[in-house]
């Protein structure tokens, strides 16, 4: 199996009130893939541009059925580049992508908003993201930007596609291939997570009682922090979770059904629209949710599987036994 990434350089151009994009696949014929890619887009700002001429790229890929391959995206604009590095997209899920005031989170909402549910579709662990190198790539990317922001408005969801056979530097449009592409805004969610009323605020978290803290092996008050989180936010999505045949509950119902309240921490992390992934505390989260009394729990925010975590808390247990 061919594990060499494909290397995609993206860019965009504003000028005339309109943007234009493209996409150059930097060893194509290694994977039957066109040379370039590029079209016009309804954009207002050279941002927003640069971050189509990414959108489309994931479009198209999709649109072609190729996935679960690693790929390399160059881009020229270093802040891009940085935000997709960082994962910030998980801070701005568990922000619901608001500000503090209830305004979106950054600018181009949309853009990013799409630009990260593609990522996650394409699966994060497959992608890595560069500054565009100056190069023979980066300045056909630069040259395709600009050709397709000469074309109309009215071609918005139209890809120009240039075979790999062809020669970049005699550009003749009518030996592209034409395939239409979705507007991503059609594909955005009805209920933008952004345009949501701002959740009330969750009541501060009690200190884990030392009776309890030594029930959970994973949990170390010196070094995990809790926040409290709304118990409908939480969800099931690892396997583990949802194909559990019994839940051995052992009193925790009724201990948590003559309390006021929960003490005893569980671990989630971040996924789509504000919403939460349950990575630990199984059976305590299932007698919360059988009960229907509660409407916070107190929970360590991780961005690891459940897989993933509890081999980091045993790595960390077996450094510290270390002499």
């Amino acid at each position: 199996m061919n594990t060499t990434p494909i290397s995609i350089y993206t860019d965009g151009s504003y000028r005339d009130c309109k943007g234009g994009y493209s996409f150059v696949f930097d060893n194509a014929q290694e994977f039957n893939l066109p040379k370039i890619v590029f079209g016009v887009s309804s954009d207002s700002t050279s941002t927003s541009v640069e971050l189509t001429a990414i959108i489309r790229a994931f479009q198209y890929l999709k649109a072609i059925g190729f996935k679960n391959h690693p790929i390399k995206i160059r881009c020229d604009v270093v802040d891009i580049c940085r935000r997709l590095n960082k994962n910030t997209f998980n801070k701005w899920d568990a922000s619901n992508w608001q500000k503090s005031s209830g305004n979106p989170i950054t600018p181009n909402i949309q853009h990013w908003f799409m630009l990260s549910k593609l990522i996650k579709e394409y699966g994060y662990d497959n992608i890595k993201i560069q500054k565009a190198p100056k190069g023979d790539h980066h300045r056909i990317a630069h040259r395709y930007s600009r050709v397709g922001n000469k074309l109309d408005i009215s071609e918005e969801n139209i890809l120009y596609i240039l075979d790999s056979n062809k020669d970049p530097n005699k550009l003749k449009i009518n030996q592209c291939k034409k395939m239409y592409i979705s507007s991503f805004i059609e594909d955005l969610p009805a209920e933008k997570p952004w345009e949501l009323p701002l959740p009330i605020p969750a009541p501060p978290p009690k200190k884990v009682a030392k009776k309890d803290e030594s029930r959970i092996k994973w949990f170390d008050r010196n070094k995990l922090n809790t926040t409290m989180v709304e118990l409908n936010k939480i969800i099931l999505t690892e396997d583990i979770h949802l194909k559990a045949k019994e839940i051995s509950f052992n009193g925790i119902l009724k201990k948590l059904n003559s309390s006021d309240e929960i003490t005893i921490p569980i671990a989630i992390r971040p996924i789509e629209n504000g919403y939460y992934s349950l990575v630990a505390g199984f059976t305590l989260f299932s007698a919360a949710k059988i009960l229907g009394k509660f409407e916070y729990i107190p929970c360590v925010i991780t961005d690891l599987t459940h897989e993933d975590f509890f081999k980091y808390i045993e790595s960390k247990n077996e450094e510290n036994a270390k002499p």
